[in-house]
């Protein structure tokens, strides 16, 4: 791979193993769904028995005649990349995968995780190696333009000589075939300016004169700039979508326990007590995942981690600390062990520690709609980062409906220790006195003096100890009016 003096990427063009080369140089290796960095494929794909009425109707899908667009959406935690690796390795079994590229919230900074950069490149790569044919056309699309690899040039220009040009190509060989797709995860990750753009090419290359018989899943969280890029190309006859939030998941999650605990006794060489599906144990499990396989592995994984020295808890102990964290028979460093295991593994565990503090620090619970009205668009992403701490915390997926903590006395207790508790009691202070002013517009002396403490509030933590205590007071005087504010605005 070259550069020109302003770092344009040019391809060398030496020999057909050099353009390859620069092709190769330009993928995203990460985000293949076989890249080793993802973990063992046991542990990214459906557990056996799971997911089987998804998974079925995606494969039915799969034999249309038509090309289709399967669009997979779901709130966090639903499943959606366990089943983008399942669909995907069948595929490679079958010799039907034309190519995935897995997008990455948790490896953004990681290059082109998380962009449209080299997704064009990192497909025409894939498809290149699965036939000759098609990477004879990919080198003759590069040779005649060589700065085509480049991240600058327009995506449709990439789309079109990377991908639609190699795969007309293939018409004669994949046409007497059955359908190859292209599996495509988390596009809700990719940056948000561009997803109506992604959306729009990868429909139109369905719609190509020419090119082999091909469908294209992709999974996403139900994003309103999605529904958008969809309403706008408007093609829904084309377009295949199963939301994973109307699925019920409850026996998946059951079995998922079930398994996990008979693992669990085998492993500390206990007896397992022939716990059913129905299982009162297993039932309570499975309610606390809140219909989330991400939660449920998350559980999973703090039942089969080995005991701390420092904090013993043994198998019995973990399983009721999951049941009910508020058990009086339980010790507060137990249960603040579980409490740090889950926010560690979730999806941003700085941002978890703000969102938690905020959400136990309230007079009483409110909904994601209404926590977002009354904090404003800096907590974008709360809905998201508290439904990844759904073993301690309940997101509904109706955003109208409270969120409730598992047991907040608890929680508290074990926040109240950590740096957050006072930046999320500032935050939930100056955002009361701002719905409060806007709410009494027309008490003009009432307003002024909200408007005077809200400026206090402001205040840098630098300037000094007496700050510190107008800010304590402002904030002491203002939680229990986070109850009154609920009442104005649109808050139940």
């Amino acid at each position: 791979m070259k550069y020109s003096a302003v770092r344009t990427m040019v391809a060398d063009t030496s020999s057909e193993e050099k353009i390859f080369e620069s092709l190769s140089a330009a993928v995203v290796h990460h985000a293949l769904y076989d890249c080793p960095e993802w973990g063992p494929r046991h542990k990214l794909e459906c557990l056996d028995g799971t997911c089987t009425r998804i998974l079925e109707e995606i494969e039915t899908v799969l034999q249309a005649e038509n090309s289709t667009l399967i669009w997979l959406s779901g709130s966090p935690g639903t499943g959606k990349s366990a089943i983008a690796h399942t669909i995907a390795s069948r595929l490679k079994n079958t010799s039907k995968l034309a190519g995935t590229f897995f997008f990455s919230r948790q490896h953004k900074d990681m290059p082109g995780m998380a962009s449209l950069d080299c997704f064009a490149p990192t497909l025409a790569y894939q498809i290149s190696k699965s036939k000759h044919l098609a990477k004879d056309a990919v080198i003759q699309s590069i040779r005649s333009d060589p700065i085509i690899l480049d991240p600058r040039r327009s995506f449709t220009e990439q789309i079109q000589g990377l991908l639609v040009k190699p795969l007309q190509n293939l018409q004669v060989s994949w046409g007497h075939l059955e359908p190859k797709a292209l599996v495509i995860d988390a596009i809700d990750a990719c940056e948000e300016g561009r997803i109506c753009e992604l959306i729009s090419c990868l429909s139109n290359l369905l719609r190509q004169p020419h090119i082999p018989h091909l469908h294209i899943i992709i999974t996403s969280r139900p994003l309103h700039a999605i529904d958008d890029a969809f309403e706008v190309i408007n093609c829904r006859e084309s377009i295949h979508h199963i939301a994973l939030d109307d699925v019920d998941v409850t026996e998946d999650l059951r079995l998922l326990f079930k398994r996990a605990l008979e693992r669990s006794y085998r492993h500390h060489g206990l007896e397992y007590p022939g716990l059913e599906s129905d299982d009162q144990t297993i039932l309570c499990l499975a309610d606390r995942a809140s219909g989330r396989f991400r939660a449920a592995s998350m559980m999973i994984r703090f039942l089969e981690t080995d005991d701390d020295d420092e904090v013993p808890c043994n198998l019995d102990e973990k399983i009721d600390l999951m049941k009910d964290p508020g058990d009086a028979y339980l010790d507060s460093t137990q249960i603040f062990r579980f409490y740090e295991f889950v926010i560690n593994l979730s999806e941003n565990p700085t941002r978890a520690y703000r969102h938690l503090s905020t959400v136990v620090n309230l007079a009483k619970p409110l909904a994601i709609l209404h926590l977002r009205k009354l904090l404003g668009s800096s907590e974008s992403d709360l809905s998201s980062v508290l439904a990844s701490l759904s073993p301690i915390v309940s997101v509904p997926v109706d955003d109208s409906r409270p969120v409730e903590v598992l047991h907040i006395e608890s929680l508290r207790e074990f926040l109240s220790q950590h740096p957050s508790s006072s930046c999320a009691s500032q935050l939930l202070a100056q955002s009361s006195l701002r719905t409060m002013r806007s709410s009494f517009l027309r008490q003009s002396g009432l307003k002024d003096k909200l408007q005077q403490m809200v400026t206090l509030t402001k205040i840098p933590t630098e300037a000094g100890p007496q700050s510190d205590n107008v800010r304590a007071y402002i904030t002491s005087a203002c939680y229990p009016h986070v109850d009154i504010c609920t009442d104005f605005d649109g808050f139940p």
